[in-house]
Formats: C-alpha cells, structure tokens, sequence
C-alpha cells in the first residue's frame, strides 16, 4: 500500500479496501508454501538467534561478520530434497510451467504465480470463493499432500491492480500538493546541511550497497535520477540502479522519490530497485536475497494498518525480517503518513498502526518539518506514523526509553487509554525530514511523507556502512539495539503531535523518545563517530 501523497489519495484508498475482495473464477494468484517450522520452541529458537546476534554486546558477530545464506538456510528452512518435492508437487498442482515456480534461496519458501481457481490446486486451496484482507496476504488451509511434504503455512496473494503497464497513469499529484504541508521545500543540498552529510562519493565496496523496495505496478526512468542529479548533484556521476523485478506499471511517483533520495545522499552507492507487483513482503524479501551481493540496506516506504493484515501474513513477514537482519541487512520501514493511524471509518475506532513499520525487526522512521532551509529546529508532522503495535509487544532495547514515555517522566500528555496498546512495540524508531520534497518525475514538483524520511535516513546507514568497510567491519546490520543504546540519533524533536483527524488525540513529541519521531533526527557526524568504527 503506497504511503507517500496521502492527503490526495488516501480517502479513495481506505474506502475502497474496507471490505474484502471476493475474487472471480478467472484470477490468477501468487501461493506462498511456508516450510520453515512455526511451532513455538522454534520460533523462540529463533528469536534467540536474532537476539544474541543483534546485541551490541556480541563484538563478534557485530565486528566481523553476520550470518552467510547457507547458515541461515539451516536455521529457517528444509533440505533440498524437502524442498524440490513441495515445488514439484505443487507446479504439477497448479498446472504451471515450473518458471512459474520458485524457490527461496534459504530453503524455507516455494513461490507460485498464476495460480488459477480452476486448476486442482485453486480448488483444493478454495481460490474459487476465497475473501482476501484488505492488505497482504490470506493464509488458507494446508492441503494433505502438501502438509506430508512438510509445508507448515499457504498464504494466497491476489493479483494487484499494479500490472498495468499504461503511461497514462503518470502521476501529476505531486504538483497539487505543493504549499499544502509544512515547512520549507527540501532537497539533498538542505538536507545534507542540517545533518551534517558529506557532499561526496560514497567508496565503491559490496558492504556498502542499499535497495529500495516498490510495490503495486511502481516504476521509474533512469533519467529521472539523471535530471535529478543534473540539479542537486552536479559533478557525481548519477547512479546507475539496477533493477530486480518488475519496472512497468506506469506510476511514477514513489518510486523516484525514492531513488532519487537514497542515491542522491549516497552519491555513488551500488543501488538497486527491487520489486512485486503485488504488496507482498514475503516475496519481496526473497528477491531481494537474489541480489548479489546482498544489499546491505534497504529502505521500505510501503505499508498499511497493521488491522488490515491476516496475522499469518504477519508472521510470514517476520521471519523474513529476521532473516535479512541476521545477514547483515538494515531494514528500514516507513513509520506511515496517518499518524495514529484509525480503524474506524467516520469515527476513530482504536489507533491502527502501521505494517511493517510496527515489526519488531525493522526500523520505523516517521517524519518532521522546518520553517528554515539553514538553521532553526524541527517540528513533528502531524502525518507521521507512530503509536503502538496490538501484534507485539515493547522489545528489551527500547523498554526504557518507552517507559520513561509511558510513566510521564518525559512530561507527556498521551491519548485516552482505550485507543491504544499501552504494552506493544513503540513506533517510530527514529524520524527524518519528510514534507515538501523536491523530485524530478518528467517535470518538478514536491512529495510529502515518511517515505520521503526513510530513504534519506537509509542513505546515511549506508555511508556509515561504507566507513565500517574501511575499517573492517561488517555492515551494522539490525539497528535498533545499537540507536537506543546511544539514546539518541541526534537532534530531539519535542514539538508537535501526530493526531488523527477521526481521532480525538494523537502522541506529542516531547524530550527523549516519543510516538511521533522516535529518538530524534540524524546527526550524520555524531552517528558515525559511534558507530563506523566503535562496535
């Protein structure tokens, strides 16, 4: 679901997915075979990998280097054979050519598209008559066979709206925005001078390589991020993105902001596009472990409310985020641009969160705006996803910094309790400037939103990166324990509030971290010092 330019869209968007889709006899969809045990002691073997391996306390793993891929296929997925026979089984099923079947290269997935209700597969997983939620996937019953062969979960995923391949659908909705959010325009020059980035190359190692996510027919033009260079990066070569997956869908709009952004601050960084069709996290994670080398950031400004999900998706999602975070990869997530987000349609309802922005192992990132190109302080967007999740609870790295929120120490005057999970993962992590971002999409204009603070936030990971590859280190990997053990990322944000227009308040920004701009804003000078060469 596409977060940034919601003021416009965001109305069509909510109304039209409040009910469930019946699907009709002649989709085709995606099924996801989940092999990767999902019994509770080895989901809590799991976690305790993740979690040994994410302290800043583990100088080893952290230093020197993260887990390799045939490591993690050990931990998360099945043997070969296991894993040849579920796809095999299920091409046959399907009646599908077998380029229509893929499998995860961690042994734990088998991915088939073109699935049709039709087929002996479609009938016996129900996709005749199945009702999908209104993000994500479903998950449906595993057939006999397929449970005797090892697969443990089916998720459905239907086709999207996105691959259409139309130029038509060109997006002029960044000039209507214009003057209608906060603050001043913004671009990689005011950017790189409020926090402190360096204007330069950033040094070429595969340690030091970032992706973007899109999703839902997204797409963009190398030589938009050329003209985007021409302007605020005369001098350094514009990056060359190389893409995995889809690039046709006619929507240009997202997905420049995104590359223009991310490479635009990381001038130079090996950057590549990796996409769906569908708003599938699960198959996203798994092309993106085909780029080779595995990039070692990836910023994600897609989500929804966490209420629109089946909670088997979630799961699925989850793994995949500790996967990634195991191998080295930093994931960043933007926070969502509905700030309390609302489950209600003309009332508040509870606040709704945003996925996957709310997992425990990414990095949420909201959003805040300046009145000063040079100078002055920041203010938290009022969009700017934050809250807690009603899926998981608050996790040991930022329990106190959450308490001290929750307690009133901080000083905060926080929302009615009946809206929200007063025990669940606090969201953002940390925040970035977000509103009035100047992007090049076949002419100028301004975009708004947490996925304009995600990238550039993801852009100086991937610099620090870049210096921990000078001095021998492995990249940073999972960011969370690292940014709360600091306690800071840089300048505290303690204005402003993230209220829902449905809602009767939102969280307030205030001293330390908050629900609306978590840690604070990115000192690129002081988060290097701690980080490019210290743990």
């Amino acid at each position: 679901m596409r977060l940034l330019l919601i003021a416009v869209i965001a109305c069509a968007v909510a109304s039209a997915a409040i009910v469930p889709a019946k699907t009709t006899n002649n989709e085709a969809f995606r099924v996801v075979f989940r092999l990767t045990d999902m019994s509770a002691v080895a989901i809590a073997h799991r976690e305790a990998l993740f979690a040994a391996h994410a302290d800043p306390a583990n100088a080893h793993r952290r230093g020197h280097r993260h887990y390799t891929v045939e490591e993690v296929a050990r931990i998360f997925g099945r043997e070969p054979a296991v894993v040849d026979a579920v796809a095999k089984h299920a091409a046959s099923a399907a009646e599908v050519a077998k380029e229509s079947v893929t499998v995860a290269k961690t042994r734990d997935s088998v991915i088939v598209n073109g699935v049709r209700p039709s087929s002996p597969l479609g009938y016996t997983l129900g996709l005749d008559d199945v009702s999908m939620p209104v993000a994500g996937p479903r998950a449906v019953a595993v057939p006999p066979a397929l449970a005797d062969l090892g697969v443990q979960q089916v998720l459905v995923f239907a086709k999207s709206v996105g691959a259409k391949s139309s130029n038509n659908n060109k997006k002029a909705t960044t000039r209507r925005l214009r003057g209608q959010f906060p603050g001043v325009n913004q671009s990689p020059v005011t950017i790189r001078g409020r926090y402190g980035i360096p204007n330069a190359t950033v040094a070429t190692t595969t340690n030091a390589s970032q992706a973007v996510a899109e999703f839902e027919g997204e797409q963009f033009y190398q030589s938009n991020v050329d003209s985007f260079f021409a302007r605020y990066a005369p001098g350094f070569t514009p990056t060359n993105v190389s893409v995995v997956g889809p690039n046709n869908g006619g929507y240009y709009g997202e997905g420049n902001l995104d590359l223009e952004y991310i490479c635009g601050l990381a001038q130079g960084a090996p950057t590549t596009w990796v996409a769906e069709n569908e708003f599938d996290m699960t198959s996203w994670a798994e092309r993106l472990l085909t780029v080779d080398p595995l990039p070692t950031v990836a910023s994600i400004s897609w989500g929804s409310g966490e209420s629109g999900f089946d909670v088997t998706g979630i799961m699925s999602d989850t793994e995949h985020f500790r996967k990634l975070g195991l191998l080295g990869v930093s994931v960043l997530a933007a926070s969502g641009d509905q700030g309390t987000g609302s489950t209600g349609f003309f009332s508040c309802g509870k606040f709704d969160p945003n996925w996957p922005a709310s997992s425990p192992y990414v990095t949420a990132v909201g959003a805040t705006y300046s009145e000063a190109a040079v100078g002055g302080s920041e203010t938290a967007w009022s969009g700017s996803g934050g809250g807690f999740s009603t899926f998981y609870g608050a996790q040991p790295w930022q329990a106190v910094a959450v308490s001290a929120y929750l307690n009133g120490s901080t000083g905060a005057t926080l929302p009615p309790s009946q809206y929200w999970n007063a025990t669940g993962r606090g969201t953002p992590d940390v925040a970035a400037l977000g509103t009035n971002f100047d992007v090049f999409s076949f002419g100028w204009g301004q975009e708004t939103g947490t996925s304009a603070a995600t990238p550039t936030f993801a852009a100086i990971v991937t610099r620090i990166n870049a210096n921990r590859a000078a001095a021998g280190k492995a990249p940073l990997g999972f960011l969370n324990p690292l940014l709360y053990g600091l306690g800071r990322v840089g300048q505290d944000i303690t204005a402003g509030d993230n209220k829902n227009a449905a809602c009767p308040a939102g969280f307030p920004a205030v001293a330390g971290w908050d629900a609306v701009s978590g840690l604070g804003t990115p000192d690129y000078a002081f988060l290097n010092g701690q980080l490019a060469s210290t743990v």
